[in-house]
């Protein structure tokens, strides 16, 4: 297995700078992702995106696809997340990169998932930048290693980690289930006992 810098299997964007603060507009032309919009690392939540109307024309680079990895670079976490869905219009905010991964050598949902394991958040966490809020500086992103097993191993652990997730859905569908049944049964109780 070998370890690669980051720069050399994937494209590193800066997300989206605006110089005045960003205005919701509902009738807006585009949408932007923000910290906010994280439930965990796992999950970004898109159903309340900011709409908004850019101040200049977005690059279509900019815009966010289908298997970007969004990295949150400011911040006192650190995280990766794989998009595993189409979002039209969509840029995320100036705190995150765009990691577009050279797809021939390396599984997106794979290199999200080694950017949040322990040797990677340790070696950016040692190397962030700090005046009040800590940074990851691009030039000490791309330069990070990445073990790189062979992209039918990388599959793999995308298979496993995607099982992982939907385990943990279930469970939380579950765990709202059990809450709301124990809730009717309860007030029921109550009302029988008032009867």
């Amino acid at each position: 297995m070998s370890a690669v810098s980051l720069k050399s299997i994937a494209e590193i964007l800066v997300g989206y700078q605006s110089r005045k603060r960003v205005m919701s507009a509902p009738s807006g032309t585009h949408r932007l992702i923000q910290g906010r919009d994280f439930v965990s690392a796992e999950h970004l939540s898109t159903e309340d995106l900011l709409s908004f109307t850019p101040e200049r024309n977005p690059a279509p680079g900019e815009t966010v696809k289908f298997e970007d990895i969004l990295f949150q670079a400011r911040g006192a976490v650190h995280y990766a997340h794989c998009v595993t869905q189409d979002l039209a219009n969509t840029l995320v905010s100036g705190s995150f990169y765009i990691i577009r991964p050279d797809r021939a050598r390396v599984c997106p949902r794979y290199l999200a998932w080694w950017l949040n394991q322990d040797p990677a958040q340790q070696r950016l966490k040692a190397q962030s930048q700090s005046t009040t809020i800590p940074f990851v500086s691009k030039s000490v992103f791309s330069r990070l290693d990445v073990r790189l097993p062979s992209l039918e191993r990388q599959e793999r652990i995308a298979r496993i980690i995607d099982l992982r997730h939907r385990e943990m859905e279930l469970r939380r569908q579950i765990m709202e289930r059990r809450q709301q049944l124990i809730a009717r049964v309860c007030l029921a109780g109550i009302q029988e006992q008032g009867a």
